[in-house]
This record gives structure tokens, C-alpha cells and sequence, in this order.
């Protein structure tokens, strides 16, 4: 992060909060060490002073930004548990200096918990999300931060819904869940708003 060198953006963080990012080169993204240490291509950007963040997964292309999931990112909950997750948004640079910020971070497990997946659609401004202890969830967050359930799969065990994906229309969400491997796709009136 420009002007903070190994920032730890997993915790103390302000939604909204614009902050100035500037890429490190990374000399060897493929070292051979890489096999026995899952650090390694990491270590090259922490040592030029590169950002931290607590378990990045997915990531989604939309609407001019690049929205990705800090699974555990978030300030720590009581007892010392990493904490619900965060979604960020990346804006690249086009007639300013590129920037992200924190987009979303979940108050209460209520509100959310460790999502891993993301899509979003410009024309809807919906973000699906999923997560990773209890039922496995789609979830909706707002433009203005707010996220609520939208769909809980309901096949035995304790499959994950993963990988959402919106029609390039933007009339379908496609979800799917890994085990046994289904893909459901879904439509509605999403230009009303809020469900």
C-alpha cells in the first residue's frame, strides 16, 4: 500500500476508506521452492513492503472494479477467533492514482460469516457470497454496505455453495454447489431492488 509498507489490512480497517495502492514487481512468481513453501512467492512481495491480507479467495470483475474476499479478514472476535470476512474493492487506475477499499465487513456472525466467493452485476449491484461454517449461504450485499440472506441450499450434508456467476445480461445467477454437482440458475425481477 502506497506510503505504508507491510500494512496488515485484516484488522482496524474503515469501510469506504479510500487507500492509495501501488504495485511491487515479483522477480520469480513460479520459484521451484514454492512446492514445499506455500509462503514463498509471498515473502517476495512482503519484503518490498507489499500488503498483508488474512486468506484471499475469490475475486470478481465488475462494474470498472475488481471485488475480492478476505475470507478471515476483519478485526478478531472474542475469544481470540480470526475474524467474519471482508469484501474489497480494487479501482484501478484511469485518471487518478488505482486505490482499494474496504467495501464490506460483517458487524455480527449473524450478518455474515467467512464468505469465500463473490460475483457482482453492474446492473443490479448484487454480490452473492457463500460461506464456510453453518449453512452454506448465497448471500446479498448492498450498495450501501448492508447484507442480508437471499438462498440457503437445502441438499443433504454439508456441501458448499461455490463459484456464483451472473449471466453477461445480467438476468441469471448461476450457483453451484461441489458435491454432487450442481448448478442452479436463477432469475427475477432483480432491477425492483431489494428482495
Amino acid at each position: 500500500m502506497k506510503g505504508r509498507s507491510n500494512h496488515d489490512t485484516s484488522t482496524g480497517q474503515r469501510i469506504g476508506e479510500v487507500l492509495p495502492v501501488t504495485w511491487v514487481p515479483i522477480a520469480d512468481p513460479d520459484p521451484a521452492e514454492a512446492a514445499t513453501d506455500s509462503q514463498a512467492v509471498f515473502r517476495q512481495g512482503w519484503e518490498q513492503g507489499a500488503a498483508r491480507f488474512n486468506r484471499l479467495e475469490g475475486a470478481w470483475y465488475g462494474d470498472g472494479s475488481v471485488f475480492f474476499i478476505s475470507t478471515n479478514g476483519g478485526d478478531p472476535r472474542p475469544g481470540g477467533d480470526p475474524g467474519l470476512g471482508q469484501v474489497w474493492q480494487y479501482l484501478p487506475a484511469a485518471t487518478a492514482a488505482a486505490s482499494w477499499c474496504c467495501s464490506s465487513s460483517p458487524v455480527t456472525p449473524r450478518s455474515w460469516r467467512r464468505p469465500t466467493t463473490s460475483a457482482s452485476a453492474p446492473a443490479v449491484g448484487c454480490w452473492p457470497v457463500r460461506t464456510v461454517t453453518g449453512p452454506s449461504t448465497c448471500g446479498r450485499i448492498t450498495r450501501d454496505g448492508r447484507v442480508f440472506d437471499f438462498a440457503t441450499h437445502t441438499l443433504d450434508g454439508s456441501n458448499e455453495l461455490a463459484g456464483a456467476n451472473w449471466s453477461p445480461d445480467g438476468n441469471w445467477l448461476f450457483v453451484n454447489v461441489q458435491d454432487p454437482g450442481v448448478t442452479y440458475a436463477v432469475t427475477g425481477p432483480w432491477e425492483a431492488g431489494e428482495l
